[in-house]
């Protein structure tokens, strides 16, 4: 148990803080979980960043509809 613990806290502390955050949200049963959900969050991290898109660009060109105009 204490190794476990031990070489995830390794395993964290070497991540980008924005995938150690994320990370934090998942339950990982073993190493190997933990960094498959590494991988994935990367990957993802990284489309999104080609795209340009992130959660704050969304909808920053929308405007609602005055129902008075």
């Amino acid at each position: 148990r204490d190794d476990r613990v031990m070489l995830d806290s390794i395993f964290l502390n070497g991540l980008k803080e924005e995938i150690q955050v994320e990370l934090k949200l998942y339950e990982s049963h073993d190493l190997t979980e933990l960094m498959d959900q590494a991988l994935l969050i990367e990957e993802r991290n990284e489309v999104i960043l080609k795209r340009g898109t992130g959660w704050k660009d969304r909808g920053a060109n929308h405007r609602f509809k005055d129902p008075g105009e």
